[in-house]
């Protein structure tokens, strides 16, 4: 099977999918990872065939920080620097998908990724590294505070659904405008489609941090963390020896920065 692999950010939303490429080379299949052309030595370093696109992670990082706990300013400066690279990345994805018969798509992604497979008329997988797209009265979304009630929770992860759809909307139109683009139908993978089965959300992290909800689909799944193999690493002796005698928390921090420590 082709596969392309869409995600844009910083390290953090980039290395997870290297052990994932790698383990789906590893079972046959061909894959192909478009990111911020920052992160090409990063990508290609580890043999997996690289697409490069157009911005910079640390400018929306910047964006953000700015924006504070704002979150209307938090959207509107996401949404800034989308129309901005909006017409490069949307050919340069476009490009990257061609003669693909999976496409695995991030939050930066989610609409226009989507779309396209609907276009290409082949299946897309949504992955997370955080609770995002997946509605649940178990806790609300990760920018609000939790008022334990469970209507409320579920309502506040609806209504980031519909604010990021709006926004794709909105932000597209924009784009489409400056750059002389034909309209296009977009379509959002998490509204019921009766013509096409649900995407399928796969939650890369630990079952442990967070628990699958019990009022979940079925078509949402937590993996784990997308990790290299932890036995590649050992910790110096002393420091082993130094934690090892202390309480198990000493031992939770020594995973912690083994896990570190192989991140760079």
């Amino acid at each position: 099977m082709k596969i392309t692999i869409l995600t844009y950010g910083s390290r953090g939303d980039v290395q997870p999918f290297l052990p994932l490429s790698l383990g789906l080379v590893k079972r046959g299949h061909s894959v192909k990872l478009a990111a911020p052309r920052r992160f090409r030595e990063l990508v290609e370093g580890y043999g997996i065939q690289f697409i490069p696109l157009t911005g910079e992670p640390d400018d929306l990082s910047r964006r953000f920080n700015d924006a504070g706990f704002n979150s209307i300013k938090m959207v509107r400066e996401f949404l800034s620097h989308a129309v901005e690279i909006g017409a490069d990345v949307s050919r340069q994805t476009e490009e990257a998908c061609k003669d693909v018969d999976l496409i695995i798509h991030t939050f930066a992604h989610v609409v226009g990724a989507h779309s396209l497979a609907r276009d290409m008329n082949i299946p897309d997988i949504h992955i997370q590294t955080f609770p995002m797209f997946t509605p649940t009265g178990d806790y609300p979304n990760v920018t609000l505070p939790d008022l334990k009630l469970r209507a409320i929770n579920r309502f506040t992860h609806l209504l980031s659904q519909k604010i990021t759809w709006w926004t794709s909307l909105l932000g597209y139109e924009q784009v489409r405008r400056r750059a002389g683009l034909p309209r296009r139908k977009l379509c959002f993978p998490f509204d019921d489609d009766p013509l096409r089965p649900p995407t399928p959300i796969l939650c890369a992290w630990s079952p442990s941090v967070l628990p699958p909800s019990s009022d979940w689909q079925p078509n949402i799944q937590v993996t784990g963390y997308f990790f290299f193999d932890q036995n590649a690493y050992q910790a110096p002796g002393e420091l082993r020896s130094f934690l090892e005698a202390g309480s198990p928390r000493s031992v939770f921090r020594l995973e912690a920065w083994s896990i570190a420590m192989q991140k760079g």
